[in-house]
């Protein structure tokens, strides 16, 4: 019940809501112009004798009300095995905000549209979900990725990265030393090539244009074609998804993360069944770990990491809704240059038709 009701709940971040973010994307993208346009013309603001840079000042300001919602989330959410399950998926599917600007702003999206909604269904739906996202494809440098023989490969001289292609197969899906070989990672790379995201919208897309012609061999099955299009990435992922060492490795995790760090054997092996009997929805493999009676003995294996020991101690302190809400530093500087400026910062993302100006 709490995993439903999560992925009905709103989530209170990113800031301004998921559509909120996304129609502000253009706004940071004229801040960033407007910034670089004045460190040409040498007329940058100055406090003291640093100069500022305002688009990284609102990135930064962004990241940390985002930070201060995802805590608060967390603290006074109802459905607290939900919010557990929501740390495990975010650490299975790990991207980092600190990779370049954009990473800031598509760090809380990938949560938000990517792993909550999809944590009732389907094993292969939050696959897709979260590894085509924009955030991972940034965070994995997916857009470097071209096939060498594709007419951009041809005219450009770029080639493969094989960063998503190795984190599908070694990290979200099968995991490491199960039976895969360095040419399923390369096939699979060259099967990926075309995947895409369009800047500023943040939107995943597919450029035929880039992607490598040719029929590739994953794990001793083919994808592509003569014209390649999304529907070979989607098979691979449903592919992977399905696999038997997928499940094994998936509900292995799991029981760590919940149960203990040497996971009891019948537990693993209750929710792999679970897991195929249902064809990958994640709610039987949830059930099925909370039905064993082996999750309930030996209590106390596990020690909190530190997010939940912090979000824990919010809890049993009561501290109120009020205490977590995100600061306005600008208020609180008592006029300091540096709160100024980051108030400026935010107020030129505000201005009328995202147009700020220095």
């Amino acid at each position: 019940r709490q995993v439903l009701r999560g992925g009905r709940d709103p989530c209170l971040f990113p800031a301004e809501g998921i559509a909120g973010r996304r129609a502000r994307f253009a706004a940071y993208r004229d801040l960033d112009a407007a910034y670089k346009a004045a460190r040409e013309k040498k007329t940058l603001m100055t406090v003291g004798t640093r100069t500022i840079n305002p688009y990284a000042i609102a990135l930064a300001n962004t990241l940390q009300r985002d930070r201060h919602l995802k805590v608060r989330q967390a603290v006074f959410s109802p459905n607290g095995f939900y919010e557990r399950l929501v740390a495990f998926w975010c650490d299975h599917f790990a991207i980092d905000a600190r990779k370049g600007g954009a990473m800031r702003l598509l760090a809380p999206l990938h949560e938000a549209e990517a792993i909550r909604p999809h944590l009732a269904g389907s094993f292969a739906d939050l696959l897709k979900a979260a590894a085509l996202h924009p955030a991972m494809l940034a965070y994995l440098d997916q857009t470097r990725s071209v096939g060498p023989n594709s007419p951009v490969g041809l005219k450009s001289g770029r080639g493969l990265n094989e960063n998503l292609a190795r984190e599908l197969i070694e990290l979200h899906t099968m995991g490491a030393g199960s039976g895969y070989s360095q040419k399923d990672v390369r096939s699979a790379a060259y099967v990926l090539t075309g995947l895409w995201y369009r800047a500023p919208v943040y939107e995943t897309a597919f450029r035929p244009r880039s992607a490598e012609p040719g029929t590739y061999r994953v794990l001793g099955r083919e994808y592509g074609g003569k014209r390649r299009d999304m529907t070979h990435i989607h098979a691979l992922l449903d592919d992977l998804a399905a696999r038997k060492e997928t499940r094994r490795h998936i509900c292995r995790k799991l029981v760590v993360h919940f149960i203990a760090d040497d996971p009891p054997q019948p537990v693993v092996d209750a929710m792999v069944t679970a897991w195929k009997r249902s064809g990958g929805a994640l709610p039987a493999v949830y059930r099925a770990m909370l039905d064993h009676p082996r999750s309930w003995e030996d209590g106390g294996r596990k020690a909190r990491q530190p997010f939940d020991f912090v979000v824990a101690a919010l809890r049993a302190l009561d501290v109120p809704a009020e205490a977590l809400a995100p600061g306005d530093g600008a208020k609180k500087g008592g006029g300091r240059p540096a709160a100024d400026v980051a108030a400026l910062a935010d107020v030129m993302m505000m201005t009328a038709e995202g147009k700020p100006a220095l």
